[in-house]
């Protein structure tokens, strides 16, 4: 991933429900480093910039990777950070948000899982974007162990009613990743 991606992400996210409107935002994933290069902080900074004000509640299953995130995140008062595995979270939070912004991670979990956690973030909010590999790409996470668990083609979001289109990622001698966003009607 890039920064050009989450921009291009946002971009349209932001014609389907105006950024401007975004008051509570559900990000899953914080890996301290790519949290940092192009990850959430990212995300989170870009929004703000467009005129957002919001809450953020930072979902990340792996205890160091959240206490990291926490600790250089503590300046910021509206995000806090929980430290659990998303297909968990889900069974339990009642919380509604605007937008839940999953990047890089639909990967790292079990398709019947991944099935469930879809499900649920649908009634959780109104727009959901994901980013992901197209495709099988070798992954292992040298600190937690973590491996991508499911892989993903853009027709399984496409027959789930999301706009989805591929990213480039050659130059970067990376495979293909995906991009997908759903606007949840509630109107």
């Amino acid at each position: 991933m890039n920064i050009d991606e989450g921009r291009t992400a946002l971009w349209f996210a932001d014609i389907l429900l105006p950024i401007k409107s975004w008051k509570e935002i559900l990000y899953v994933g914080a890996c301290p480093d790519t949290f940092q290069k192009w990850g959430g902080d990212f995300f989170l900074k870009y929004i703000a910039s467009l005129g957002a004000i919001f809450k953020c509640t930072i979902v990340e299953k792996h205890r160091p990777y959240a206490e990291e995130i926490q600790s250089r995140i503590s300046k910021r008062c509206d995000i806090q950070v929980i430290c659990e595995d998303i297909i968990e979270y889900v069974k339990w939070c009642e919380k509604k948000f605007d937008v839940i912004i999953w990047w890089h991670g639909p990967e790292h979990v079990y398709a019947d899982e991944l099935e469930l956690v879809l499900q649920r973030f649908e009634k959780m909010c109104k727009l959901i974007i994901l980013g992901c590999p197209e495709g099988e790409q070798d992954y292992c996470d040298s600190e937690t162990g973590d491996t991508h668990k499911t892989i993903l083609r853009i027709a399984q979001f496409l027959d789930r009613g999301y706009e989805a289109w591929f990213e480039d990622r050659r130059w970067k001698i990376q495979g293909p990743a995906i991009t997908a966003i759903k606007r949840i009607r509630r109107d």
